[in-house]
């Protein structure tokens, strides 16, 4: 018999499709970012149906809105990045802001203030807004590309990024499975929620026994055998990544712990890479005390990471 003999099967496949869709919606949308605010006139009245564009100052990548009759426009699920936000509208000059730097999962307000002109006059901003978040009451931080560069990182690992986040405490190691993950505000390691450019890096199963306990609930992250997060995302390949501990909203879900967003790296117009050695040597190093007073000479350390 066919698989579409019976009329309820489109139903259900469109249910099943329709429910994986939803499914991923809360994580993808928790990646994104948003900007909004208000356009208004010299005397402070709204300006309905402004035209607002915004470009992406590495990748080009263009957006445009408009504004409701209250003035009020809402940019929503931007990639993170620095951003060019124009608005125009019929009798007003032109206004830009320049150098809008966007983070990830950042929910932050530019209001447009207009002055009476003509369009082909432009008001250039070069200040950027401060980076406030005035939609929720998410207590969050970010963790950029100057933190990756500047800080010592030991094994070329973001794993110690991670307590950098006021709440997040390393649970130590003591083998494989679930230690040498991290815990925030408390929680057990397995409350925590991993994602990647908006998909999901948590795993369904129990790395010390699979099919059993937390694995249930598909809330282990997709971590290495140590409990660490080199297997996530490459250092050369992150960009940025935001650490949600508490008040977040219901677009993220699933788990009461923290919530972790990480995004990757685009390309831009320009060419770029890196190279890099990850060197350890015991020519470096200083003897122990307890080397020294038996007489025995430094551990010999040979470590090139290319």
């Amino acid at each position: 018999m066919s698989l579409f003999g019976n009329r309820r099967w489109p139903e259900r496949i469109f249910s099943m499709v329709l429910g994986l869709v939803c499914s991923l919606t809360p994580a993808l949308w928790g990646q994104q970012a948003q900007i909004s605010g208000v356009v208004t006139d010299p005397s402070g009245a709204a300006v309905a149906n402004a035209t607002i564009e915004l470009t992406n100052s590495h990748t080009k990548a263009r957006w445009e809105v408009r504004t409701n009759a209250e003035g009020i426009y809402v940019a929503a699920a931007l990639p993170p990045g620095e951003y060019r936000i124009a608005a125009s509208a019929q009798g007003f000059e032109r206004r830009v802001v320049e150098n809008v730097r966007l983070e990830v999962g950042a929910r932050i307000a530019v209001n447009l203030p207009l002055k009476l002109g003509s369009e082909a006059q432009a008001i250039t901003v070069e200040a950027a807004p401060a980076q406030l978040n005035t939609v929720d009451a998410a207590l969050g931080t970010v963790v950029d590309q100057g933190f990756v560069r500047n800080m010592p990182l030991n094994g070329r690992s973001f794993q110690s990024l991670l307590t950098l986040i006021p709440g997040v405490s390393v649970i130590p190691s003591s083998g494989s499975g679930s230690s040498g993950q991290v815990a925030v505000n408390g929680m057990r390691s397995e409350s925590n929620y991993f994602m990647v450019d908006g998909v999901s890096a948590n795993v369904g199963v129990n790395t010390n026994s699979p099919g059993r306990g937390a694995g249930y609930s598909g809330s282990l992250p997709n971590g290495t055998a140590l409990g660490t997060t080199q297997s996530l995302i490459a250092m050369d390949a992150l960009q940025e990544f935001r650490g949600n501990t508490s008040t977040y909203s219901a677009e993220y879900g699933r788990v009461p712990g923290g919530q972790f967003s990480f995004t990757t790296r685009s390309g831009t117009n320009d060419f770029h890479g890196s190279l890099f050695n990850y060197f350890r040597n015991d020519a470096l190093d200083a003897n122990s005390f307890f080397n020294n007073r038996a007489g025995i000479d430094r551990v010999k350390m040979r470590q090139n990471d290319y």
